[in-house]
């Protein structure tokens, strides 16, 4: 059964339910406490001898209790923001995060396209200003970007409050930029919330701190689908964007043993800290892509978690048995031409939640099979979900997708297809025009194929 049926069997009082477990592949029977809610926080881990779910050693991390609170320091510096609050118009001068990344250098470009930006910081760690530029240089070249007279790499550590710089130098950016887009990250599926804390946490309170500075700057926040949790699910079994986060109780375990849910925990807990921001009085704003796909016409895409997917597929000539809808893909360019409409068209209140993906566009096994044949790959098979993964695992030299195997259940349709994108998906409507309205996902994953094999 689905998540969202454990969840109300849970919350019956029923003495097991059943749930489908990316550790375990096909549904594994849990004890209701295992997602009954008002217990106190703690994590279950799979153990592959017995087949059985047993609490974790590890209990969830202490930040990820309620009540989730900003730092002080952010809290101080959204207050005295109050005070000192500006109306007066500026040219737009946005900061992204992440602008080296796939989907922030596309980001950058969006911004660019709309020809009303006066200048585009980059922040990216490098050694010098020289190296970041070049480093900013070469992604925005893959982006189809072609003059970088308006933007300025920025050195700076999202880890270190004011980024690692003096004082003087963070309050002079400040004074320049009036927007940020957050999209740094780093990704991983496997590691604990320990791991990820530093990159993915305190780097959002770092740039909330930064919005503060100064005048009030828009802060928007490029989270992922991977928050998304069965609790948020309403009666028509859809995550509406108006959904406040679940409890992080109700998450799908994904990952292996005492590591797993970091990456979707670090996630969780950053969004908590954008609303807590926003109902502290800065305008702050979320936007939760789903699976992101390869540009709308390169096919161009990323070498992420799902590029590996379908290399590794491509190597092993075999397909994971898998039911349901798995794959949502949106092209990249229209999911940043997306977030930038909503931001420079100042839609939504503060503390809005923005899907930036196609509606009902998802990609089943058997649809992905017929893709590949079409490209000649006749000799594809499906193969038991467990065996697949494990053959995956054993070899993590050759196949890359091990990661993305934590995140990939054998049942029931992936959280990222049922989530409501009426305000993300109206936007990119607006952003992209008329080939929003014939858009095919099968074609978009032929383009990235063709882009992959190539």
């Amino acid at each position: 059964v689905s998540h969202a049926a454990a969840v109300v069997a849970a919350e019956t009082g029923s003495f097991s339910v059943l749930a489908p477990l990316s550790a375990v592949g096909p549904s594994a029977r849990l004890p209701a406490q295992t997602l009954a809610v008002g217990l106190p926080p703690q994590a279950f881990v799979w153990s592959r001898g017995e087949n059985l779910v047993w609490p974790s050693a590890r209990p969830i991390p202490r930040e990820l209790r309620p009540p989730i609170v900003l730092p002080a320091y952010v809290s101080r510096a959204i207050g005295r923001m109050k005070v000192n609050a500006s109306s007066a118009s500026m040219e737009l001068a946005p900061l992204v995060t992440g602008a080296c990344g796939f989907l922030g250098r596309h980001v950058v470009a969006a911004l660019l396209e709309t020809g009303l930006c006066s200048r585009v910081f980059c922040l990216v760690r490098a050694a010098d200003s020289t190296s970041a530029h070049r480093r900013v240089e070469e992604a925005l070249r893959k982006a189809g970007v072609a003059s970088l007279d308006q933007v300025e790499a920025v050195v700076g550590d999202l880890s270190q409050r004011n980024f690692g710089r003096s004082f003087v130098e963070v309050q002079r950016l400040a004074n320049r930029v009036t927007h940020v887009f957050h999209s740094a990250a780093k990704v991983n599926l496997t590691e604990p919330f320990e791991m990820m804390r530093k990159d993915n946490v305190d780097s959002t309170a770092h740039l909330l701190e930064f919005c503060s500075m100064v005048r009030p700057k828009p802060f928007h926040h490029i989270s992922t689908m991977g928050v998304l949790t069965p609790d948020m699910l309403d009666r028509q079994g859809a995550v509406r964007e108006s959904a406040p986060l679940g409890d992080i109780r109700s998450m799908p375990l994904y990952g292996t043993g005492d590591q797993a849910n970091g990456y979707p925990q670090s996630k969780w807990l950053a969004e908590m800290m954008v609303f807590e921001a926003a109902r502290q009085g800065l305008p702050a704003f979320v936007h939760r892509p789903g699976l992101i796909g390869g540009h709308s016409k390169t096919g161009a895409s990323a070498q992420d978690v799902f590029f590996h997917f379908l290399s590794d597929v491509l190597q092993l000539r075999r397909l994971p048995a898998m039911e349901g809808d798995k794959f949502n893909l949106t092209p990249v360019d229209w999911v940043a031409k997306a977030i930038v409409h909503v931001a420079l068209r100042e839609e939504g209140v503060s503390g809005s939640v923005f899907h930036p993906a196609v509606p009902h566009n998802a990609i089943t096994i058997a649809e992905l099979v017929k893709v590949f044949r079409d490209f000649g790959y006749q000799n594809l098979q499906i193969m038991d979900f467990v065996k697949w993964r494990d053959t995956i695992i054993a070899d993590p030299i050759r196949f890359k997708s091990w990661s993305f195997c934590a995140a990939l259940t054998a049942e029931g349709h992936g959280i990222d297809s049922m989530a409501d994108s009426s305000a993300g998906a109206r936007a990119m409507r607006e952003a992209v025009g008329e080939a929003y309205d014939a858009f095919r996902a099968d074609q978009c994953l032929v383009q990235q194929i063709r882009w992959c094999v190539g």
